[in-house]
């Protein structure tokens, strides 16, 4: 029995799914990730890969040295994998509108030559004995599922972890281009060491200065919402990969510079009052609206300016942070406005999934429990702006136990938390809960925000007048739910695991 047709099939499907696994996160870096990337490239795919079957099949018929096909196409197969990033991404540099109608062409083709292999592999591995058909062509079948469910855990939990995407696409380039040369040693043309010679011109692509992931992050590129927060972002100082996710670090030279969470706005570097750039009074606030909180939770740190704020509140005695991506530690720790709270005894820093590290604590309580959530609109944002989240939360608050989390905007995401606490307000985008009313702390804010300290020194210059001035807008601006819902340009939805209303049904369609 050759060995062949089995590891034909099982290399298509390993090499296969693992470049989907690739184009989704470069197409979603590229729109911000938006629920809708990961649908409409596996669509593609699918597509690709019933266009290549088709085309295999006619080999198969034809009844040629198939051997050789196999080989000539993944030797194709891998010289557009190497270019078709690098198209995709320099037609996004030229014109959006360009990127998207190529997007298709360039996905449907890397599912495609893959494709073809695949009923060249059955035909080669079936039995021409009627008996043995079938259970030769299940082994091939089997060969090829095997190599489609290890390819993407293989790639999205290891290969994304030490490599760059740019790097993780050569090395699969170089894959292909291995399984090219070992159909062409099975064929007989060549010996196998040309198994290790073929991949080389891929495997030098590794070589190439990083590009595909910088040039999406030009100025121009990203998504229209970053105008409202800066009107330059600056340039590049610092880029993070793994596998979940891309973070990286912009400076306009201010001094506060700018995060990047999957190429969307994640906040930026300040934790005064002072030079105020990114509404970090919206967590000042709740040093007024708690009197004194003992426990707090936070999930999601970002570059840290909020852990900063927290760590400074009167009487605190332990900060729990909940951060799914190592990187933003590493890169908070470049600045000296927010580092000091890696140090911090008081905080306990978890890199963990918010709601798989609340599964696993069930009876930890807090006075405080805190999300800078990203945009209501992206995938996965349910998982935080649900009811059924929100009722999660409600059993880790203490009595008179306050929950605030950013909205980004959405009034469904207000309308799910008045559905959970009997009290909620907002103050700009952000929204706080309770199960009692809030608004006569307000009457405190000077008293107990000036109380707050870092290393035995004041937090804030209750004499400065900027500080005074976002006093009183605190004061101003925080409104009950019922006062400002009815502005709402339509009837708010309660949020749920289920719907997923904010990311499908009211979230942005990324073309």
């Amino acid at each position: 029995m050759s060995w062949a047709p089995y590891v034909l099939s099982f290399g298509c499907g390993l090499i296969s799914l693992s470049q989907e696994i690739l184009w989704v996160r470069l197409v979603g870096f590229a729109y911000g990730n938006p629920p809708h990337v990961f649908a409409f490239v596996l669509g593609l795919y699918l597509l690709g890969i019933a266009a290549g079957a088709h085309i295999g099949k006619r080999y198969c018929r034809a009844d040629r040295d198939l051997y050789g096909v196999a080989a000539r196409v993944l030797l194709i197969s891998a010289a557009w994998d190497a270019v078709a990033p690098f198209l995709y991404v320099g037609a996004m540099k030229f014109d959006r509108t360009v990127g998207m109608f190529l997007l298709p062409l360039a996905v449907m083709l890397v599912a495609l030559f893959k494709s073809i292999v695949f009923p060249i592999a059955h035909h080669l591995g079936s039995s021409n004995s009627p008996q043995h058909v079938g259970a030769s062509v299940s082994r091939v079948y089997f060969a090829n599922i095997l190599g489609a469910t290890l390819g993407p855990l293989l790639t999205g939990f290891y290969l994304l972890e030490h490599a760059t995407l740019q790097q993780s696409m050569f090395l699969l380039c170089a894959a292909t281009a291995a399984l090219a040369a070992y159909c062409f040693v099975v064929r007989g043309t060549f010996r196998s060491w040309v198994i290790a010679v073929l991949p080389l011109p891929a495997l030098a692509g590794l070589l190439v200065p990083s590009l595909l992931i910088p040039m999406l992050m030009a100025r121009e590129w990203y998504p229209s919402y970053t105008s409202y927060y800066l009107a330059d972002p600056g340039k590049v100082v610092a880029i993070r990969e793994n596998r979940h996710g891309i973070v990286h670090l912009t400076s306009d030279g201010s001094g506060a510079d700018t995060v990047w969470g999957g190429n969307v706005y994640d906040g930026r570097v300040n934790a005064s009052l002072v030079g105020n750039v990114n509404g970090i009074e919206r967590v000042y606030i709740l040093a007024a609206l708690h009197p004194e909180p003992k426990r707090i939770l936070e999930i999601g740190v970002s570059i840290g300016s909020w852990t900063k704020v927290l760590s400074g509140f009167p009487g605190l005695e332990r900060l729990d942070t909940v951060e799914l991506n190592p990187a933003y530690p590493e890169l908070t720790a470049r600045y000296p406005q927010v580092n000091s709270v890696l140090a911090d005894p008081k905080v306990t820093h978890h890199i963990d999934d918010g709601r798989r590290w609340l599964k696993r604590h069930p009876d930890e309580k807090y006075d405080l429990i805190v999300m800078n959530t990203t945009f209501n609109w992206r995938a996965y944002a349910t998982l935080l702006l649900s009811r059924d989240f929100m009722l999660k939360l409600k059993t880790h608050l203490n009595q008179g136990g306050i929950l605030a989390f950013n909205t980004t905007g959405s009034f469904d995401a207000h309308a799910t938390v008045a559905s959970v606490f009997p009290h909620s307000y907002r103050l700009g985008s952000f929204s706080y809960a309770s199960d009692h009313d809030l608004t006569p702390e307000l009457a405190h804010i000077e008293e107990r925000i000036g109380r707050m300290a870092w290393n035995g020194s004041p937090a804030v210059d209750l004499a400065n007048s900027e500080v005074q001035e976002t006093f009183a807008s605190m004061r101003t601006g925080f409104e009950r739910y019922d006062q400002f819902i009815g502005s709402a340009e339509r009837k708010p939805e309660i949020i749920t695991d289920q719907n997923m209303i904010t990311e499908y049904r009211y979230g942005t369609l990324f073309w």
